[in-house]
């Protein structure tokens, strides 16, 4: 599943028509938004939705999504390349350095023809060299990029990569699908940089300088400061009797007193030929047209999907800002307008840290020349203001200062009836994520207070049966959907056909014998008599096994970023349906929801340190099995307790009992032996990962994330209503949007308003 799903954006459907005049050169359109501040843009580093907002506005795809005539499903475009790509593989059928299948008939090589005249924003030529280079560097074993995956077992698997991206010696997790590897502690090697089992994480990243700091301290001393030490600076190191003591006692600090969790921060290490870069399936066939053979085969839908992996660095920028950092080599390209280069419509033209980025139109583009994008980019900047405060935006675009905001389930109530709101489907799933694992919320209780009651599977089923979902959104998100699922109805499972996941037989099927109803329209997962007696029987349990006094209050703990409007209700409808719920059980009146404000609870969640939290994840709309990869993948999922790598699901596949762990589920569908089955194989597959997942109410969903937005009196994004998330994005919207009045004209109608707009 492409990475760039893994954050929330809002975004509106717009499209211009044909036809329009050109507009005077000196008439300007900035486009004014807001976003929280970048970390990076670089292709090969960036993690946010916002990152990749830049990202995409400065870059061009080979080949882009358009909505069509009928404005109701979207048509295949060439971009940068010159003709649609072709399928090649029987060219490479039974090819061994590639691995390709002596009977593969299609999808493992493609070859890519670019147009002549491309250029990068210094007027630089851009061939199938920069497509070459950037690739590998993507992949460079030196470097270790966050984005490497896209090219060795996401989106772009191309064949050796990863063999490549290993280099001279690979590490592999000690912690395996089954279990603890048999290696000896003296042959294991450990790192506090990359990410372990432990945390799902990085050890840096839950260490010294975070909010678990006083996890590493034994007595007076620091044992971060002393693991730093041991490290010498080094991307990975010998694991020595003192770090195992070390991570012995700050695994206990994070509530896992298993003797051997130290294995879980260890790795193993082979030495091995590094694979060189001429074997990997990357091939330049001449200075404007190269192959690609991949490691699994794609479907012509699924590679022009996946296509925008292509991105490009600028070589001479990015060798000039490579630096050691350990181990490791890494470059601060894309972190400055000095270091950054340009491909697309737009450049980065200034970017103040701590305040704003503006991106400029970048007149070397292409597109601009070649008379297919007549009508299109009338933005002639965009300025994106770095603030997270929804006071100070709300008051700034009723200024005219911006043209978008995003409304808050308050703002519904004065503005949800107003002709300038844009309501947006979105692939997003809210839902609760829980600890389960009991010894971490024991670390929590205190005399009278208990936590440990949240790993009982039948108080968090409790939970689940007291929520009326239809009320929650109504209450907390008047625009989206009561949700029931992990995957909403933005994903399709057949591209082809437009076919939604949610509407296959056997995705309805999972969610009707989850909820015990005869159809999907009768599920709304409360019931208030069920849940008294899930509440009931958690306690007697409780009780009876010694983990919780009958005077004991039970404390929950919300985690959130702010002590917001939004926060504050979502908290008391949690807890009004709770005590609802437990009249007239042992529990009556005795659990309490403490709203905790923590800047950090998304890696408190994956490291235990918080007891509940509102969660989502979504994006990759055509590619929903890939989705198990938010839940079965330790390094990405939000429910600590909850271990994807041992817990096992059975699924009867062709009369046939198939037991793998979650993770092997994942692994088997999107990257193994059914990742090229029949629709209703994966469908099956899916839909019973699903359900399985449900089941142990580690996660409750609540919502389908639906955004509503006011836009700007100027601002023109038409047709209004959603098509797919394939061409109702944030680059279409700026590609496609038009405006009613140029910059001087908007100001001066401000003016006449006072600067006090009405919406």
């Amino acid at each position: 599943m492409k990475k760039s799903a893994y954050a929330v954006f809002i975004a509106s459907v717009l499209l211009a028509s044909c036809g329009g005049k050109k507009e005077a050169a000196h008439k300007t359109y900035t486009y004014r938004d807001t976003m929280t501040i970048p970390s990076t843009w670089s292709p090969t580093d960036w993690t946010t939705e916002n990152e990749n907002i830049i990202l995409s506005i400065i870059t061009t795809p080979l080949f882009d999504f358009y909505p069509n005539e009928a404005q109701d499903g979207y048509e295949v475009v060439c971009e940068m390349a010159e003709k649609m790509p072709e399928d090649i593989t029987a060219q490479y059928a039974g090819n061994a350095l590639y691995g390709v299948p002596a009977d593969a008939q299609s999808g493992y090589a493609w070859k890519i023809t670019l147009k002549k005249g491309l250029t990068w924003d210094n007027g630089e030529e851009i061939t199938a060299d920069d497509y070459e280079y950037s690739i590998q560097q993507f992949l460079n074993p030196e470097m270790k990029n966050y984005r490497a995956s896209s090219f060795y077992s996401e989106s772009m698997p191309l064949a050796n990569a990863k063999a490549y991206y290993d280099g001279a010696v690979s590490y592999t997790d000690i912690l395996g699908e089954d279990g603890y590897a048999a290696v000896n502690d003296a042959d294991m090697w450990t790192s506090l940089t990359v990410p372990i089992k432990f945390f799902g994480d990085s050890a840096e990243n839950n260490g010294g300088e975070s909010s678990d700091a006083d996890k590493w301290k034994d007595g007076d001393a620091d044992l971060w400061k002393r693991a730093v030490e041991i490290s010498g600076g080094h991307t990975y190191f010998p694991l020595t009797d003192e770090l195992k003591h070390i991570y012995l006692t700050v695994s206990a600090a994070f509530g896992d007193k298993n003797g051997e969790a130290y294995k879980e921060w260890c790795f193993s290490r082979a030495e091995k030929q590094a694979t060189p870069w001429q074997d990997v399936g990357f091939i330049k066939n001449s200075d404007y047209e190269f192959t690609v053979v991949l490691s699994k085969p794609l479907t012509p839908f699924m590679f022009l999907y996946h296509s925008e992996s292509f991105s490009l660095v600028r070589e001479d920028l990015y060798e000039a800002n490579k630096k050691a950092a350990g181990d490791i080599v890494k470059s601060s390209y894309g972190t400055s307008v000095a270091n950054t280069a340009s491909y697309g419509p737009y450049f980065v033209s200034n970017f103040q840290g701590d305040k704003s980025i503006t991106l400029s139109k970048n007149e070397k583009w292409f597109g601009y020349s070649d008379g297919k994008h007549q009508n299109q980019y009338q933005t002639t900047a965009l300025q994106f203001e770095f603030l997270t405060d929804h006071n100070t935006i709300m008051n700034l675009f009723l200024q005219g200062a911006l043209d978008g905001v995003a409304l808050s389930a308050t703002d519904m109530d004065k503005y949800g009836n107003s002709e300038y709101r844009k309501d947006t489907p979105q692939s997003y799933t809210y839902k609760f994520s829980f600890n389960t694992d009991r010894k971490s919320l024991e670390r929590e209780n205190e005399n009278g207070v208990n936590h440990s009651i949240i790993a009982n599977k039948d108080f968090r089923h409790g939970i689940s049966l007291s929520l009326d979902r239809q009320k929650w959104v109504e209450t907390t998100a008047p625009a989206s959907d009561a949700g029931y699922g992990l995957i909403n109805y933005a994903y399709v499972a057949v591209p082809e056909t437009g076919e939604l996941y949610r509407n296959t037989q056997e995705a309805k099927a999972a969610l009707t014998r989850f909820y015990g109803t005869e159809r999907e329209e009768d599920i709304t997962g409360y019931d208030l008599a069920s849940a008294r007696l899930y509440f009931q029987k958690a306690y007697d349990d409780e009780i009876a096994a010694g983990y919780l006094k009958a005077d004991d209050k039970i404390q929950i703990d919300y985690h959130c970023y702010a002590s917001n409007e939004g926060n504050q209700r979502r908290v008391t409808f949690l807890q009004d349906s709770v005590n609802k719920a437990t009249e007239g059980t042992s529990l009556e009146g005795k659990i309490i929801i403490k709203l905790v404000v923590d800047q950090n609870y998304y890696n408190n969640m994956r490291s235990g340190n918080a007891d509940l939290a509102l969660t989502a994840w979504g994006g990759a709309a055509f590619d929903p099995y890939n989705t198990l990869w938010c839940y079965s993948v330790p390094s990405a999922k939000h429910e600590f307790g909850f271990d994807p790598l041992t817990e096992t699901l059975s699924i009867d596949i062709g009369g046939k009992t198939v037991t793998k762990t979650y993770n092997g589920w994942y692994e088997a569908l999107c990257n193994g032996e059914y990742s090229n089955a029949s629709n209703d194989v994966k469908n099956h597959i899916l839909a019973a990962n699903e359900e399985g997942l449900l089941s142990y109410y580690i996660m409750i969903p609540l919502e389908y994330l639906n955004s509503s937005a006011l836009l700007s009196q100027r601002l023109v994004r038409t047709p209004d209503h959603f098509i797919n998330e394939l061409v109702s994005n944030s680059q279409k919207n700026i590609q496609f949007q038009t405006f009613t009045m140029d910059d001087e004209e908007w100001a001066a109608y401000c003016k006449e308003q006072n600067n006090q707009l009405k919406y």
